[in-house]
């Protein structure tokens, strides 16, 4: 009686919008992931925005009606309107995170919910644990990443005094582009371990501010901390940003010093840092020197050819690259990209793009597209990468669309400009 009942309830509450289907025995008419799976999960999403947003019950029986026709636990746009209205709700979150670890590739409005709905609740202990986890699968936060629910989570908690919190929150400030509250935990933290260090530098070098990157590591030398391969890749990005060749040079001795001459991550970094650098002679010691070389190493050296004028050395080395299966590289660098310990950055996917292009890789280009449309959407450069991408493969219409949308956003060619390095500063 009582499940006759529900059922009529059910049937109350989705009856003005879907129509029940009708299920056989025949497994040829039950339902798959197609048209009609989309349509359900549409209705389900209005009937949550509509009616079950004022009660957990009516929640509860539209999360019910969904699964009873079939549409996958996976599916990312019914489940992550089910935890916003859950945590909207004040529901247990036991709920939302049973959703969501169901979840195929949860977008970052999921994670970002998710932290919410933790952070605010009886036990908000969980935040902490789910950003750590959102930055290990390489999601980039945006703005609306509740990082000052996060960091007052710890406080609230007592954790704010535990080192391996404190660095988790200056990781993240810098993460988000806060680099002003991340300088001010730093400078509040009585013991800074290499993790604290690495995060402020990359933080300032992640985020346009190299200047302050380079005295952060001065700062950190005369205080004797040890540094490592994050230091340095940092270290030499910074460089690179502003054309520090002297002191670019002087960060390659602290590299051999600390037997980092063998790390394939800093040796790329000291590459690229030679050719943007202009000093394709020390570029190319570095590049025949390294004992592992991955796409990164042999773009950058090509890359650091053409644009200084060595045509002909970018198209011999370029003959070279070919010829040890240029495919799988595209691919190893995608894989090596997905696994870095730190989430990449424009400069990591535009390399990748590059790749792409060149080799006419249309799936991981599109990809490495679609990541630099949230890191840097305005860039003049991509646009032509892509552009030249699709022409590569004979997409004229997918062409046309990018050129028209450089009109449309209005993206400008970005102006040519140079730096000069004299007694230390640039």
């Amino acid at each position: 009686m009582q499940s006759k009942q529900a059922s009529v309830q059910l049937s109350f509450l989705v009856s003005p919008f879907v129509k029940p289907l009708n299920y056989s025995t025949n497994t040829s008419t039950s339902l798959t992931p197609t048209a009609s799976t989309c349509s359900i999960v549409k209705k389900c999403i209005t009937l949550l925005q509509l009616r079950a947003s004022s009660s957990q019950f009516k929640l509860k029986q539209v999360h019910a009606f969904f699964i009873r026709h079939g549409v996958p636990l996976t599916n990312l746009d019914l489940g992550k309107h089910l935890i916003y209205t859950l945590v909207s709700l004040s529901a247990p979150m036991s709920y939302a995170h049973n959703i969501f670890s169901h979840i195929r590739d949860p977008n970052i409005f999921a994670w970002n919910t998710m932290i919410r709905g933790y952070a605010e609740s009886e036990n908000p202990t969980p935040a902490l644990d789910l950003y750590h986890k959102m930055h290990v699968s390489c999601i980039k936060p945006d703005t609306h990443t509740f990082g000052e629910k996060v960091h007052s989570v710890a406080i609230r908690n007592g954790f704010e005094s535990l080192i391996f919190v404190q660095n988790g929150l200056v990781h993240m400030y810098a993460a988000f582009g806060h680099v002003e509250e991340a300088c001010k935990l730093f400078e509040l933290m009585r013991d800074r371990d290499l993790v604290a260090w690495n995060s402020e530098i990359n933080g300032f070098a992640l985020n346009g501010r190299p200047n302050e990157a380079l005295v952060l590591f001065r700062k950190m030398v005369l205080e004797g901390v040890e540094l490592d391969g994050f230091t340095m890749v940092s270290l030499f990005s910074a460089c690179a940003e502003l054309g520090a060749l002297a002191l670019g040079r002087r960060a390659h001795v602290y590299m051999s010093k600390f037997g980092l001459s063998e790390n394939l991550n800093v040796n790329n970094a000291l590459l690229d840092f030679y050719a943007k650098c202009g000093n394709i002679r020390e570029a190319k010691k570095v590049f025949h020197e390294m004992k592992d070389r991955n796409v990164v190493s042999w773009t950058s050296l090509i890359v650091g050819f053409a644009v200084k004028g060595f045509g002909k050395e970018a198209l011999e080395l370029f003959e070279e690259w070919k010829e040890r299966d240029w495919a799988g590289f595209v691919k190893e660098a995608y894989k090596y990209i997905q696994n870095m310990p730190v989430p990449p950055n424009a400069v990591i996917w535009r390399t990748l793009l590059g790749v792409c292009t060149v080799h006419g890789h249309l799936a991981i280009g599109e990809i490495a597209r679609a990541q630099l449309l949230q890191l840097e959407p305005k860039y003049d450069g991509d646009f032509v990468l892509l552009s030249n991408l699709y022409a590569s493969e004979q997409r004229w219409f997918d062409v046309q669309k990018v050129r028209r949308t450089t009109v449309q956003e209005k993206v400008k060619k970005t102006p040519g400009h140079s730096r000069v390095e004299l007694g230390n500063r640039v």
